[in-house]
């Protein structure tokens, strides 16, 4: 067996979080044999942790968070009003944006960007069901998709670190990406999207020239002496 990945969506995230920690509590060295990766969607534990009597949930986040051999992400929405957007499930404080040597590692998404302006302009009211798209099938390409965190043929922590996820693994055939592409636009890797974008594209060619003073000057912003204006004597 590569991996485990137990995935929880709204109260199942809380819920898996105290099941792993229970585990944690009986086997120390739970996930050092095989690998065990926690997925936590749409999360609104924040609002029982928040509570004076959410001692134990607070807890349980803590005893996950310290376990190295469990990774942990979770993935949020700014268009999931139920949950709780850019909160930190251990700390209960700003997430901030996404940085993979972070535990866990919190990515932001938009429901919207799953959907096709259809599919979104049906159910833009229906926050239930913007809420569960966590778990459901995309409508088109996106850098979320469940299903291919669950079942994709890389590593959940590759695929997760991913800026463009599944976008950055497969390419529009289908086929795997190279490994040494894929690695060089990972969060926490070589470089992220951005950097390795740019160290892609080779340096378009420069049209300054350079005086004998060594000032540039673009050709294109010559004036002519022809077209100087004459001072008035």
């Amino acid at each position: 067996m590569d991996e485990i990945v137990i995935a929880g969506h709204s109260l199942g995230a809380m819920h898996v979080v105290s099941l792993v920690a229970q585990v944690l509590a009986r086997e120390p060295k739970f996930g050092t044999r095989i690998p065990i990766r926690l997925l936590t969607l749409g999360s609104t534990t924040a609002k029982f942790a928040l509570h004076p009597a959410g001692t134990r949930l607070r807890a349980a986040a803590r005893k996950v968070h310290a376990a190295p051999a469990v990774g942990w992400a979770e993935f949020q929405a700014r268009d999931d009003i139920v949950s709780f957007y850019k909160v930190n499930p251990v700390t209960l404080g700003h997430a901030g944006n996404a940085d993979g040597r972070r535990r866990p590692f919190v990515r932001q998404i938009t429901i919207r960007g799953l959907l096709t302006p259809k599919t979104y302009a049906r159910f833009r009211f229906d926050v239930m069901r913007l809420h569960c798209q966590f778990f459901l099938a995309n409508d088109r390409k996106a850098p979320y998709d469940f299903y291919a965190f669950i079942c994709a043929p890389v590593t959940f922590d590759e695929m997760v670190r991913q800026i463009d996820g599944p976008m950055a693994i497969f390419a529009p055939d289908g086929a795997l990406i190279p490994l040494a592409y894929r690695q060089a636009t990972a969060v926490g890797g070589a470089a992220d999207t951005s950097a390795a974008t740019a160290a892609a594209k080779p340096a378009a060619p420069s049209t300054a020239r350079v005086k004998a003073g060594g000032t540039r000057q673009n050709p294109k912003r010559r004036q002519n002496p022809k077209s100087r204006r004459r001072t008035r004597p």
